[in-house]
Formats: structure tokens, sequence, C-alpha cells
């Protein structure tokens, strides 16, 4: 009997683009990031991107990457690609925010939160990410107020939890930071300590 090995190649070319989908599957290169593997999510986004190039979350999953690994130009330009897709995309608005933050552009980063928050009032993470910016320009209720709507929006997410205790205790309510204290504690925030530094003095966020 004759091989036919034009099916044979049939079935091995469905195979390796099977195998390729799957590894390169948005979801799985999210949860990689997620899960700390930040090197393998680089080399998974960057290859998913160059077919997927219109996908705008996997530009803003490539810009939390990036920013992750302190590369700021590539993140910066990764959460660009993403607005130009769709610009209403306020992870990517929120992270452009972060950079400028880290960067010392305060008000460029408030900006942009700004903006996240006039798309999606609802947005728990640009509410708690202005904690950091009204900090820095010594607005301590507002802080505490965008930091409580953060947190009534997103109740079970550490950070958010850890900057409304911290904006707390520089609005000076000392029960009040206690007990985000405890509840981002208890939500498992990684930089626990870094709070108690703060509350004891020994980490000063501006002069």
């Amino acid at each position: 009997m004759k091989f036919n090995f034009s099916i044979l190649f049939g079935v091995l070319l469905f195979l390796s683009c099977t195998n390729f989908n799957k590894m390169y599957d948005i979801v799985e290169i999210d949860e990689n990031y997620k899960n700390g593997n930040i090197e393998l999510a680089k080399v998974q986004i960057d290859d998913y991107l160059k077919t997927h190039s219109n996908n705008e979350y996997a530009w803003t999953l490539k810009g939390h990457i990036y920013s992750d690994l302190y590369e700021y130009t590539i993140a910066k330009e990764s959460y660009q690609h993403a607005l130009a897709v769709n610009s209403n995309t306020v992870e990517a608005l929120t992270g452009l925010g972060i950079i400028s933050r880290l960067q010392q552009n305060y008000d460029e980063a408030e900006q942009y939160y700004l903006k996240a928050i006039k798309i999606d009032p609802k947005y728990a993470y640009a509410y708690s990410s202005l904690v950091t910016v009204m900090l820095q320009n010594k607005e301590f209720k507002k802080a505490v107020e965008y930091g409580q709507k953060g947190f009534d929006l997103e109740k079970n997410d550490p950070v958010i939890a850890a900057n409304l205790a911290v904006a707390y205790h520089y609005f000076g309510d000392t029960t009040k930071k206690l007990k985000y204290f405890k509840i981002a504690d208890d939500l498992g925030y990684s930089n626990i300590q870094s709070i108690q530094d703060i509350y004891d003095g020994k980490i000063v966020l501006f002069e």
C-alpha cells in the first residue's frame, strides 16, 4: 500500500499550528507574567505581537512587562501602541501615569489617571494611583478621598488597601491607617514592612 505523504504533511502542519497557537495564547502569557515568569512572558509577548499587532491588551501587557523590567521607554511606547488601537484603554493610560510618576512627572501622571477615570469612573486602579500623586503634592485629604474610592470599588486588591493605609497615615487618622494596614496584610501585600517603616518614620516619601 502506498503511503500518502501529502496527508502526513497536512497532519504535521496542523499539529505545528496548534502548538504555535497554544504557545502564544495571550491568556497563557498573561498568567506567566502574573506568576512572576517575566522573562518568559517578555519573549512570548514580543513574538505574539508580530502577528497580533491590533490587539490592544497585548500591547498593554507588553507595557506592564517592560515597566516591571525598568525598561520604561519600551513600556511607554507599548502603552501608546495600545492607545493607538483603542484610545479608551484605561489600563494603558494608568500604565503611562505610573511611568510618569516614577520619572517624577507628577502633573503628567495625574492627567493620565484623571483621563482614565473620565473614560471609566469605576476603574479602581486609577483612583488608587492618584493617591501617590496627591501624597507627593501633600494634598492628604484628596489622597484619602481617591484612595477610599479605589478601595470601595476593589476591596480585594492588596496594593489598593496599602495605598489607602499610607494615605490615612499622612492624613492623621490613626484608627483607619491601622485598619487598612491590617486589610493589606490579610490580603497578602508583599511589601507590608515598608508601610510599617513609613509609619515609624524610617521611610520618608517626601521632604
